[in-house]
C-alpha cells in the first residue's frame, strides 16, 4: 500500500518509494509491480500519470491525475 500525501476528486499525489517503477517500461522489463497500477487498486479508480520520475531516482512524491 503506498502513502497517500493528498487526494481530491481531481489530484492523488503519492510517497513513490526508490526503485517503484511509475509504469511498465523498458526500463526494467522483468518488473510486476508499478505506482500507477497500485494507485489504481488502492483508491478504485484509474488514474492517469502526471510526470515520471522512475526507478533509479530515490524516493519521490508522484503525482496522477483523476
Amino acid at each position: 500500500m503506498l502513502e497517500i500525501l493528498y487526494q481530491d476528486k481531481y489530484l492523488v499525489a503519492i510517497n513513490k518509494p526508490s526503485g517503484l517503477l511509475v509504469h511498465k517500461s523498458p526500463i526494467d522489463k522483468r518488473e510486476t509491480q508499478f505506482a500507477l497500477q497500485m494507485v489504481c487498486d488502492q483508491i478504485g479508480q484509474y488514474v492517469y500519470s502526471v510526470h515520471r520520475l522512475d526507478k533509479p531516482i530515490t524516493k519521490s512524491i508522484s503525482i496522477f491525475i483523476v
